[in-house]
């Protein structure tokens, strides 16, 4: 393999190693951007206020939309069926949402936020202000905007959820 171009060495005397491989494959650059993702939200918000990512996300879909139900969200997330249950026990557990029976089809339950749940959404809203200018603060408005849009793209041509 070619040695790019001479790096300073670290403190102990060692070059950094060649990544000019790795840099061909866009899939590392997603996960290290997942980590550092997932790592600011820790700090900002999944620590003070106990809630995982999809947990988070799932109350933000909730807080811009009256009423879902457990497919809607499970689509919207990419979330397995039987994965968003386990997250829905969760939080109704902990008093963050409701679930009420349709009036039309009893069979199907609309999950809302309980108004604990929209309060927690709030705080969690307001300790998050400013959290992605965290991670993303090297890139410029428009290259922000180009990485969402880009993202989304990948995301919609690839649904997870089943």
């Amino acid at each position: 393999m070619a040695k790019s171009a001479a790096s300073p060495a670290d403190s102990s005397g060692l070059q950094p190693l060649d990544q000019s491989e790795l840099k061909k494959h866009p899939g590392y650059f997603l996960a290290r951007a997942r980590f550092i993702a997932f790592r600011t939200f820790e700090q900002h918000i999944g620590e003070l206020h106990d809630l995982r990512p999809v947990e988070f996300a799932l109350m933000v879909l909730l807080g811009s939309n009256r009423q879902a139900t457990q497919k809607q969200l499970s689509q919207a997330l990419g979330v397995a069926q039987p994965n968003m249950t386990g997250v829905l026990r969760r939080l109704e557990g902990r008093g963050l949402l409701e679930r009420t029976r349709a009036e039309a089809d009893k069979r199907m339950q609309y999950i809302t936020l309980s108004p604990a749940g929209t309060k927690l959404l709030q705080q969690a809203n307001a300790a998050g202000k400013g959290m992605d200018k965290v991670w993303l603060g090297g890139l410029t408005k428009a290259e922000q905007a180009m990485l969402v849009e880009l993202l989304e793209k990948v995301t919609i041509a690839r649904p997870v959820a089943g």
